[in-house]
């Protein structure tokens, strides 16, 4: 009988003299090619008993902090996927570098999950990521990787179907895939999306997932429509108090801009809130035209530059009247005579071609004089009028 390290070691497992001769070497050298050996054995477990079995465990447990890294990992590969092994073994396997405890991280049904936890905790980034792809994560350890912060780690989790996550934290999620856009395609395919949870990020996906939330959860391009215009309004609704009535920040313009209505829709939600100011930037934004002249635009009684811009912008005609008529509040005027004006912007947005209106907005872009331009319009308008008279 050979003892190694206090441990009685069997003739039917020390089978041949290299084994036996590493059961004496005291060198690390010695101590990984037993190691080595002892976990090769383990492999061929039909042909060992279960005291042997205990025997190797006991043998690996007091050997696996004096050998080399290659060593250590290739214990944990063979043990990752056993059932038998001794808890405190793949613990420490677990928490070694990432290259010896990969294996075990994502394989090991040893672990449990608080020994997980302490390892989210404790452990680097790459231990993080290697537990968030095992198969069948609990809900408390998806709570724990989301507690990392790490973008990185939580999207992982997050493209793992088979991890489960609690309600709380996909609310939770979905509150940061608004800031985050690398959350938002992985949540969307999760099953434990609500469509409550879904309506929120329809606002800010690319096309095509939206129209993958569409599909999914059977919504129409109305309840899209609609739920845009709710956000915006609560968004307005949730300003201080005063806050319409002066110059909005640049920050505010361009959050209002981010939430995913575009041009007229959005100005036409952000004008029936009176938000009067947003409005304003709004479509000096849009338009790319200086503050001063947007203001004049929109203020001029006539309305011919607003249809102008409108046109040029591709607006259709009942969204630009609907927010014709909203400006014209700041004029003190009858039904009659708004009755009147209306019928003849709307004439003239029929009558521009989006060519001409492109053509003179580009010129107030570069800060060309208000009026010239309205005028050469017309001319060119006119001057086309004439030649298709003569051709008649």
């Amino acid at each position: 009988m050979i003892r190694f390290a206090g441990i009685e070691l069997g003739a039917d497992l020390l089978n041949s003299e290299h084994l036996f001769k590493l059961a004496h070497e005291k060198s690390k050298e010695g101590r990984s090619a037993l190691a080595e050996t002892v976990t090769d054995l383990f492999l061929d477990e039909g042909d060992l008993s279960d005291i042997e079995r205990a025997m190797m465990f006991d043998i690996l447990h007091r050997l696996v902090r004096d050998v080399e890294v290659s060593v250590r990992k290739h214990l944990a590969e063979v043990i990752a996927t056993a059932e038998d092994v001794p808890k405190d073994l793949v613990t420490f396997l677990a928490n070694d570098e990432i290259e010896v405890a990969y294996p075990v991280l994502i394989k090991s049904r040893v672990l449990e999950d608080t020994d997980l936890i302490e390892i989210i905790r404790q452990r680097t980034q790459e231990h993080q990521l290697a537990v968030s792809i095992r198969d069948g994560i609990s809900e408390s350890v998806s709570d724990a990787l989301v507690d990392t912060g790490d973008e990185e780690v939580i999207r992982s989790l997050l493209e793992n179907a088979n991890a489960k996550i609690a309600e709380g934290t996909m609310n939770y999620l979905v509150e940061q895939a608004m800031r985050i856009d690398s959350f938002q395609g992985p949540i969307l395919r999760r099953e434990e999306l609500a469509p409550e949870q879904a309506k929120k990020l329809l606002l800010l996906v690319s096309a095509a997932l939206r129209e993958y939330i569409l599909d999914r959860f059977d919504l129409s391009a109305q309840d899209l429509d609609r739920h845009m215009g709710d956000v915006v309004r609560q968004r307005i609704r949730a300003l201080p108090s005063g806050i319409k009535l002066i110059r909005p920040s640049e920050a505010l313009v361009k959050e209002m801009e981010e939430i995913g209505m575009a041009g007229a829709d959005l100005m036409l939600t952000v004008l029936e809130e009176g938000a009067v100011p947003l409005f304003i930037e709004l479509f000096r934004n849009w338009a790319v035209l200086s503050s001063k002249l947007a203001q004049r635009i929109l203020y001029e009684r006539r309305g011919e530059g607003l249809a102008i811009v409108f046109k040029a912008m591709s607006t259709d005609l009942d969204a630009f009247m609907k927010i014709f008529v909203l400006t014209r509040k700041v004029w003190p005027q009858t039904d009659k005579v708004l009755k009147k004006e209306s019928r003849k912007v709307t004439e003239l947005y029929n009558a521009i071609t989006q060519g001409a209106a492109e053509q003179v907005l580009s010129m107030w872009q570069n800060d060309s004089d208000y009026l010239a331009a309205i005028r050469e319009l017309k001319l060119g308008e006119a001057k086309a009028g004439d030649e298709v008279r003569q051709d008649q």
